[in-house]
């Protein structure tokens, strides 16, 4: 089980590798989900309604609000953002010093940032695909596809096995390459 603040560590450098680009809740749900496969600590993740989520993250995110460790930005339209503040930056300078592998925040960051590139959809129905796959690794393409669009139904068949396809040819491919 993660501390928190192991968890305040990954939601800072998740928010801080993110480079700019548009970051909601699912988004950040979606990265630190993944990044469980370089070894870091998270809370355990359930399917819900937008993919794998973790009441854990979630709860510390809500800390790192109300501590001024994060801003959360709520737009009128579209999805939150979040950005870190003075005293994020400063706790996560300290994270980094004191708590994690050189090593490992490179992978980490170079794994966000390969993230942040992709849609919120896009991350959602990966995440959902990996989840699934992890919990019945019995199943072929086809039948995980169909249990997806099953689990996914605003989506499309199409969209479904396009978000498929990056998750087998991209991101499980470059967090094996990271894995090393």
């Amino acid at each position: 089980m993660a501390t928190l603040v192991d968890n305040l560590g990954i939601i800072c450098l998740a928010v801080d590798s993110n480079d700019g680009t548009s970051m909601g809740r699912t988004k950040l749900q979606k990265m630190i989900y993944f990044s469980k496969y370089l070894n870091w600590d998270i809370d355990p993740y359930r399917l819900h309604f937008y993919g794998p989520y973790s009441n854990g993250v979630a709860d510390s995110l809500t800390i790192a609000i109300n501590n001024n460790i994060v801003h959360e930005t709520i737009p009128q339209r579209g999805s939150y953002e979040y950005t870190l503040t003075e005293t994020g930056n400063g706790f996560l300078n300290r994270f980094l010093t004191d708590v994690c592998d050189v090593g490992k925040v490179k992978r980490t960051r170079k794994l966000f940032a390969i993230l942040a590139d992709r849609t919120r959809d896009e991350l959602e129905l990966v995440a959902t695909i990996d989840f699934v796959s992890n919990n019945t690794p019995t199943l072929n393409k086809e039948q995980l596809i169909q249990k997806v669009s099953i689990i996914k139904d605003n989506f499309s068949l199409k969209t479904i096995q396009n978000a498929y396809d990056i998750w087998q040819d991209d991101i499980q491919k470059e967090i094996k390459t990271l894995q090393k």
